[in-house]
């Protein structure tokens, strides 16, 4: 199959070429927003970690004074118009309004999540109702109409040696010199791979001395669903169906064995799949099938199961950023680049670089 996608390929690299050269030469055009931008963004699409490093940075922002909001593109909601999602009005919220991820994103960093493909029209809507002195684009290394301050480019350290070719065939989305337009690179899931320095090596001919950190991801706690509210509680270890709706579903299944769970059953389902009156049915089924009295999921599939009733107990991994993460100087090499932009005042775009990050 991979070999029959090759083709289709080369005819999307051949078109990222072009997009590429078009941003080189001006023809389009790059908009400054009045408050310092943070773009988080990947080379290869799929699950690289860019929700919860985004989730974890704003957290961190906020807890550290500023006042940040997140621009989503709301990916496999239903409905098109803009929307904020507010931590004070999560509950409230359809996942397809907004989309599971900003429902998480608002979740699990405090912070308001304004969302619609058009980032710049989500920030103008945002800002009708509610103020922010920084932006974070979720996912943004991609979306360049946006200038910013800083370009964190997240690398699967998995996905770099054996996905490589461009998409369908592959995982990746842009040429790797693409790298050139990083702050910073962070290489996740290092502690799974055994050729990292070998990564670290090819990544450095692109950014030459910029820095390059270490990120993984667990779970960190679990919440027991009550009906109303997640009840954050220690989860017996026996009696499980293990469903997971994201990318890599595999490392999450580890990740809750590493810990001890005995799943009788692990559900792989692809990303941002939607749950519905049959796929609930489907997974009551399963449950009196194996004699499963709990079902553990990620909070992406809980903001849309929570309005099913299930007869088992339902509870939720608090999937993160490892916290080691927090003493490597990441933090404060972000707040650096951002620091001096506080405060700045509204910005037209004009006379601006053309690859979409400020000097």
């Amino acid at each position: 199959m991979k070999a029959l996608l090759k083709p289709l390929g080369w005819v999307y690299g051949a078109g990222i070429h072009v997009w590429e050269l078009g941003w080189r030469v001006g023809l389009f055009r790059v908009e400054a927003l009045s408050v310092p931008v943070i773009s988080v963004g990947s080379l290869f699409a799929g699950g690289s970690g860019k929700t919860p490093l985004v989730a974890w940075l704003a957290g961190h922002l906020k807890g550290s004074g500023w006042h940040p909001v997140i621009l989503s593109r709301g990916y496999g909601r239903r409905v098109k118009d803009p929307v904020v999602v507010t931590p004070d009005r999560l509950e409230a919220m359809d996942w397809e309004v907004c989309g599971d991820e900003p429902l998480l994103l608002s979740r699990q960093s405090g912070c308001p999540v304004a969302v619609h493909a058009d980032r710049s029209l989500a920030w103008t809507v945002f800002q009708a109702n509610g103020t922010a002195d920084l932006v974070i684009l979720d996912d943004g290394f991609q979306h360049r109409r946006i200038r910013r301050e800083l370009d964190l480019v997240l690398i699967d350290g998995i996905a770099w040696f054996h996905h490589r070719d461009f998409l369908p065939a592959g995982l990746r989305r842009e040429p790797m010199a693409a790298l050139r337009r990083a702050g910073a690179v962070i290489v996740t899931k290092i502690e799974r791979i055994n050729h990292h320095q070998a990564i670290k090596r090819e990544i450095r001919r692109y950014i030459g001395n910029r820095p390059i950190f270490h990120l993984d991801f667990s779970i960190r706690a679990f919440d027991y669903w009550n009906g109303r509210k997640l009840v954050r509680r220690e989860p017996p270890r026996e009696g499980w169906i293990a469903v997971a709706s994201i990318a890599h579903p595999e490392s999450f299944f580890q990740e809750l064995r590493r810990q001890g769970f005995q799943l009788i059953h692990a559900i792989r389902r692809r990303d941002h799949a939607p749950w519905d009156e049959a796929s609930v049915e489907r997974l009551i089924r399963q449950c009196r099938r194996v004699d499963a009295e709990r079902v553990v999921t990620t909070l992406k599939d809980w903001v849309k199961l929570r309005r099913y009733g299930l007869p088992v107990e339902v509870w939720v991994a608090d999937y993160g950023v490892v916290e080691a993460f927090e003493h490597d100087g990441f933090l404060s090499y972000v707040m650096e680049r951002v620091g001096g932009h506080r405060g700045t005042e509204t910005r037209t775009g004009h006379g601006q670089d053309t690859d979409g990050t400020r000097g």
